[in-house]
Parts: C-alpha cells; sequence; structure tokens
C-alpha cells in the first residue's frame, strides 16, 4: 500500500460528516490512481486499558476511471494489517456467523453508528465492514461534472443511491431478505456494481420490495439523520 495523502480522525462524525469528507476527497486534487487516504474512529470509553485495540481504521486507494471518478477501494485494518474485502462470499459468510439470519439486528448495529460513529467500537468487527463500504457508494457519486463527464457518469450520478440504502436497511429491519440479496454481486438487491441501466433496475426492484413493508424494526433510527450534504464543516484532517 502506497503512502498516505491524507489523514483523517472521523471520530464522533454522522453519516452526513463522514460523506461530507468522502466528497471533499473525490473532488480533490489529490485524489489521483493509488493514492491513499486514512480514516480514524476511536473508542469513546476513556476508561479502556488499551483504547488503540478499539480503534477503527480504514484506508481509501483511489481509482479514478472516466465514468466513475470517485472510484476506489477500501481497506480495515485487522490484528496487524489492513485487508481490503467489498461485495463478496467472504463478507456474506462473516455477516451470517455473526448475526445468523437476524438482519434486523444488523440494521439495528448499523444505524447507530450511522448517527454517532464512534458507538461502532462496541459492534462486531464484521459491522464496520459494510458501514464504510456503504457510505463510499455515497461520497464517490458526488464528484462534480466536469466537461469530461461521461454520460455514464451522469446516470450513475443520477440514482437516488441514498434512499435506496435507508431502504435496504428498513428491507433488513424487517427480516425480508438475506445478506446475500444485498452484499453479492449476483444477489437480488445489489445496486453497487455494473452499468446504470443495471443498477436502476435494481434499485426499481428494491422500491417495490418496500412498498409491500409496514414499518420496520429500524425505521425510527433510520429517519433522524438524512443523508444530505452540509455546509462546510470543521476540518479534522492533516495532510502529511
Amino acid at each position: 500500500m502506497a503512502e498516505d495523502s491524507t489523514s483523517c480522525d472521523i471520530t464522533g462524525m454522522n453519516c452526513d460528516q463522514v460523506v461530507e469528507k468522502l466528497k471533499s476527497i473525490v473532488n480533490g486534487k489529490d485524489y489521483l490512481k493509488d493514492a491513499v487516504f486514512s480514516f480514524m474512529i476511536s473508542p469513546t470509553s476513556s476508561h479502556l486499558q488499551h483504547p488503540q485495540a478499539f480503534q477503527k481504521k480504514f484506508q481509501l486507494k483511489a481509482n479514478p476511471t472516466e465514468d466513475q471518478p470517485g472510484n476506489g477501494f477500501l481497506f480495515i485494518w485487522q490484528g496487524s494489517r489492513y485487508i481490503g474485502r467489498s461485495y463478496n462470499e467472504e463478507m456474506v459468510k462473516d455477516l451470517k456467523e455473526m448475526y445468523g439470519d437476524d438482519t434486523s439486528a444488523f440494521a439495528r448495529h448499523l444505524t447507530t453508528p450511522f448517527q454517532k460513529n464512534e458507538t461502532i467500537a462496541k459492534y462486531p468487527f464484521v459491522t464496520s465492514e459494510p458501514y464504510m463500504l456503504l457510505l463510499f457508494e455515497i461520497g464517490r457519486r458526488l464528484v462534480k461534472n466536469s466537461p469530461k463527464s461521461t454520460l455514464e457518469k451522469m446516470k450513475l450520478d443520477k440514482l437516488p443511491i441514498k434512499k435506496t440504502i435507508q431502504g435496504i436497511l428498513k428491507l433488513f429491519g424487517n427480516k425480508k431478505y438475506e445478506f446475500g440479496d444485498v452484499f453479492l454481486k449476483e444477489g437480488k438487491f445489489h445496486c453497487f456494481t455494473y452499468t446504470a441501466d443495471e443498477r436502476e433496475k435494481v434499485i426499481k426492484e428494491i422500491e417495490e420490495a418496500l412498498s409491500t413493508v409496514e414499518g420496520g424494526e429500524t425505521e425510527s433510527e433510520i429517519n433522524p439523520e438524512k443523508f444530505e450534504d452540509r455546509l462546510t464543516l470543521e476540518e479534522k484532517c492533516v495532510s502529511k
């Protein structure tokens, strides 16, 4: 892994603020292929004997493409190294081992750090991966258009990915579908890969599934913090 371009303490941020930080990074002049950006979330418990052991550390390796200039690879610190893992069987296997078929527990665990991420230390390690992956799905779609923007980029950017993620959590909260339906590329509700047209089709299927769901165990937890752009935040990043 290349040396960090930027190190960012995102402790205490809600989902909107993390997305805003990701937005500023993918729109920055330093977001070039293989550039690396680090993120850290520290625990809230001051009485912990070894608080560093409970820190969540992530890295984003830039991989901009013509159609997806905000594209990149995410890594999470595990043990003594960063591991890269996205939507695949290994992630689904770990989610099932931790939560079984109780997708509602996963949805509750995930929406809490969306509201204030320093609580993430008390949840299972595997929960940290989709936390950052899903927020990056939003942030990487916020690269500003330019004369070089492709039609595919503009179509991808128009997809309501923020609202769709909220919908996915609601479906999980109602135990309507399995982890593989969302986090496997061949899953029925996987809308994070392939062309804009294919993703749009999946998003419509998610909307149709939501129309049959009333209430939901996590609905009240999802709504308070909307994924909206904010005014400029207090800088927490220190360029190296």
